[in-house]
């Protein structure tokens, strides 16, 4: 029962990420591709913000860098499709999300803290080491899927078995604290 809660929560907060299909800029070398962090309240680009992706032929690998949140436990859920041609339009949409079309997964990325004097944080992360999926069964199509990356946060203050459990699962230190995802990143898949 408690993983059902889990899914619900997880698509009514994440939902409003595919809301910004106009907002996508990104650019790609080879395997690597990097795009602008939207702020997810008004999906202004989050200035001096960057995050990447590398596509290997065993893994996606990834790299947040942010800033605007001193001294909170974030975390980063890999959201996408296997197959983005299944959607209806340019990118996929939060209700392809919901219905799961086009294998859609999302899945735990990483955790880390913000720096309270600078709110910078950076985190990092690898789809073949995810311990939690909230969507779907994840990554399966490394080459070919569209990938959003998005930063949720766990608020602040907490410590021990609380701060473990906000820096690696979706909704670890809430309650106490309320978690919301404020930033995005999207990459559109490749050309095949």
């Amino acid at each position: 029962m408690k993983q059902g809660t889990i899914i619900v929560t997880t698509r009514a907060s994440l939902l409003a990420v595919f809301m910004v299909s106009g907002c996508v800029d990104s650019t790609r070398t080879t395997d690597h591709e990097t795009s602008k962090v939207l702020n997810l309240s008004d999906y202004s680009v989050v200035p001096g913000a960057r995050a990447t992706i590398e596509r290997k032929s065993d893994r996606l690998e990834f790299e947040v860098l942010t800033h605007g949140m001193p001294g909170a436990v974030y975390t980063v859920w890999m959201c996408g499709w296997d197959d983005p041609s299944a959607c209806a339009a340019t990118h996929c949409t939060r209700e392809e999300l919901e219905a799961e079309i086009g294998g859609a997964f999302c899945q735990y990325g990483g955790g880390a803290i913000a720096d309270e004097a600078s709110g910078r944080v950076m985190i990092s992360g690898r789809s073949d080491v995810s311990s939690e999926r909230v969507i779907g069964d994840g990554l399966d199509n490394i080459p070919g899927a569209e990938i959003h990356l998005v930063v949720r946060s766990h608020g602040v203050g907490l410590t021990g078995a609380e701060l473990w459990a906000a820096l690696t699962s979706f909704n670890g230190g809430c309650p106490p604290n309320t978690c919301i995802d404020e930033q995005a990143a999207i990459f559109i898949a490749p050309a095949q």
